[in-house]
């Protein structure tokens, strides 16, 4: 009931309550005449009827009692109260309608004026269509690294450990969607010594099976690569990620078929080494050759539409293309990859000679076509997660007038359990975000992970250690390793999808990579890497 509907219900009352107060109003059924109690015995006689007209003429008029106007009176207060309740019903009804046309007003207002909110997805400025958005966004890794054992776990000096605190990533994004046709983002990265564009592309996607995005972006190879910063429950990618590439600058066709239940994606790269970025060196985020690489990706998910039967996605990716690298002189790129460990240190680069080395007999680079298979799965149902894929790469190289074809290989699996949220390849959700007062404190996610690395061991020549073979190969097994192997534990405690707190414990053990043995002439195994390290990551 409205306000002014309560404030005639009250006057209603006022004037019942008036009228039945008034003088000569009777609720009840009165007598003509008061009724006397029955009189005792005593003799019937006949009325002196000069008497009573003598008694009636001796009374004033204005002394008797008149049923006339206190009619009258009744019939006032009634007709009072019928205007009265039918001017506050007017009243009301022009209330109400004046409350109907200030919520359409405001509803109006409200679908045609932009609107700011602010969530966990960032900062958005949206149009009133809502076709139409901007968005701020960031990331921010704070690392400390803490190598167990010996600071020197090498001959060169180069490849020494150092615990250090550290910026890992600092990212801060610009989005957006143009008329509900395009969106676009833009993200550099300022850690490290230099600023790196990462993403800047744009995606126009006039139907779900149909998107075309153009720019610097990830390629759709290595899907623990493809997941986003702190998807993941470790700190750094497993080491079958050194065989896929970064970000690259192409064009790719991509969407989903059937509701999600197939994923396509399919692409023109310029072509970049695994493990690497198209953001440094002589061909930053530019192309130093024809050569490009195709890349295909396609992946099912077939149990989206199935309640309560968890997420399963499998796939195969791969890429061909050719890398036509150079000898490093003049600053050339030779375009072969560095392969590192969880701790960021380089455990395997091929050969690379001095500057002056203008044939190529000293460094090995880029020769033609590049291959790549990944297959790859998940599962996630409720708290549990898995994750496994391998990769397979073969690379063209040369040395001098030496060419050969090299095969790499890795892989990695790993599982996952959250206490007190629900597991997913986009990372962990807590049930409830942090809020004390509620008894309510985030989630927690413990992992484990096992990954290996192996290296074609046509890469190195072993023919004659002793004679000094270990340098005529595409790579030196006493500065780099052969193959490289290990386990991971993490703990990822989650107030909310924006924070989290990292622990994580890896070690890696690898053969070759130290000097050769003075006994047996071949190359020692390099130290075994035992890194704990800990972060504090924000993404909204």
């Amino acid at each position: 009931m409205s306000e002014q509907r309560q404030v005639l219900a009250i006057r209603i009352l006022a004037t019942l309550a008036t009228v039945a107060a008034a003088p000569g109003v009777s609720w009840a059924q009165v007598p003509d005449s008061p009724v006397s109690p029955a009189p005792t015995a005593a003799p019937v006689t006949a009325p002196d009827h000069t008497a009573l007209a003598t008694a009636e003429a001796t009374v004033s008029p204005a002394a008797r009692p008149s049923t006339t106007a206190g009619a009258a009176t009744t019939t006032v207060a009634v007709a009072d109260l019928q205007d009265q309740i039918q001017e506050a019903d007017q009243r009301a009804r022009i209330t109400d309608r004046k409350l109907e046309l200030f919520e359409e007003s405001v509803q109006q207002t409200a679908e045609e004026s932009p609107t700011l909110n602010a969530a966990e997805q960032g900062f958005f400025l949206r149009s009133a269509d809502k076709r139409t958005y901007l968005q701020l966004r960031g990331l921010l890794q704070l690392d400390t690294r803490w190598f167990q054992g010996n600071d020197t776990v090498t001959n060169n000096v180069a490849f020494n450990d150092n615990d250090a605190f550290l910026i890992r990533r600092f990212r801060p994004e610009i989005g957006g969607a143009v008329v509900g046709l395009a969106d676009f983002i833009f993200s550099p990265d300022f850690a490290g010594a230099s600023t790196t564009v990462f993403d800047a592309y744009v995606d126009v996607h006039p139907f779900p099976w149909l998107r075309a995005r153009v720019g610097k972006q990830k390629e759709p190879l290595g899907l623990e690569r493809l997941q986003s910063e702190g998807g993941y429950p470790f700190m750094e990618r497993g080491l079958d990620q050194n065989l896929t590439p970064g970000r690259d600058i192409g064009a790719a066709l991509w969407g989903d078929i059937a509701g999600g239940l197939v994923n396509y994606n399919i692409g023109i790269w310029e072509g970049f080494p695994d493990n690497a970025n198209n953001s440094g060196g002589p061909a930053a985020d530019s192309d130093t050759n024809h050569a490009k690489d195709i890349m295909a990706r396609l992946f099912f998910q077939p149990l989206k539409r199935v309640e309560k039967a968890g997420s399963l996605g499998i796939g195969i990716a791969g890429s061909t293309g050719n890398h036509k690298g150079r000898p490093p002189v003049g600053g050339g790129a030779t375009l072969v990859p560095i392969y590192r460990s969880a701790g960021q240190l380089a455990i395997f680069n091929y050969t690379v000679g001095p500057a002056t080395d203008t044939t190529g007999a000293q460094s090995v680079f880029a020769h033609l076509r590049e291959t790549r298979i990944n297959p790859q799965v998940y599962y996630y149902n409720g708290p549990v997660g898995i994750l496994g894929e391998y990769v397979w790469a073969r690379q063209g190289l040369q040395r001098g007038n030496v060419t050969a074809d090299l095969a790499n290989q890795a892989y990695h699996l790993s599982a996952s359990y959250v206490f007190g949220g629900t597991a997913s390849y986009d990372g962990a959700t807590p049930t409830y975000p942090f809020d004390s007062k509620l008894g309510h404190y985030g989630s927690l996610e413990v992992a484990a992970r096992y990954d290996a690395l192996v290296i074609d061991d046509a890469t190195f020549d072993r023919s004659d250690p002793a004679g000094g073979s270990y340098s005529r190969g595409f790579a030196n097994p006493t500065a780099v390793v052969s193959k490289a192997q290990g386990w991971t534990a993490a703990a990822v405690y989650s107030p909310s999808r924006v924070l989290r707190f990292y622990l994580n414990f890896e070690q890696t053990f690898f053969n070759d990579g130290g000097p050769i043995d003075p006994l047996t002439h071949v190359a020692s195994n390099r130290a075994t890497e035992n890194l704990l390290f800990a972060r504090a990551h924000v993404r909204f």
